[in-house]
């Protein structure tokens, strides 16, 4: 009898490990299913880890990217009442602040 069990053991075994691997490869990264709301307005609160803009206050993480006119900007040359746009992901993460007039 056990000789029986282990061949298809084994089969179960390998083919749920194949899933699994074949699940984690297919599915995509968490942050690219989530909704991305665009903010408009003027720059309304900034500190070293977040900003605001028109209402709307996003975590600054590694990868936001900040901008202005087309280049990137350091964080210091965004200043309240700067109009912007902000995009936001579902977890409150700003993923781009795009600035207008900043100044290096």
């Amino acid at each position: 009898m056990r000789r029986r069990i282990e061949p298809m053991m084994r089969r179960i075994v390998t083919l749920a490990m194949l899933v699994a691997v074949g699940t984690g490869w297919a599915a995509s990264p968490a942050w690219s299913s989530d909704d991305v709301d665009v903010v408009r307005g003027s720059v309304t609160w900034v500190s070293a880890d977040s900003v605001e803009v028109g209402g709307r206050r996003a975590l600054l993480t590694a990868g936001t990217s900040i901008t202005s006119n087309g280049r990137e900007v350091s964080l210091a040359s965004v200043v309240v009442g700067a109009p912007a746009e902000l995009e936001v992901d579902s977890a409150g993460r700003a993923l781009e602040v795009r600035v207008q007039g900043a100044v290096e």
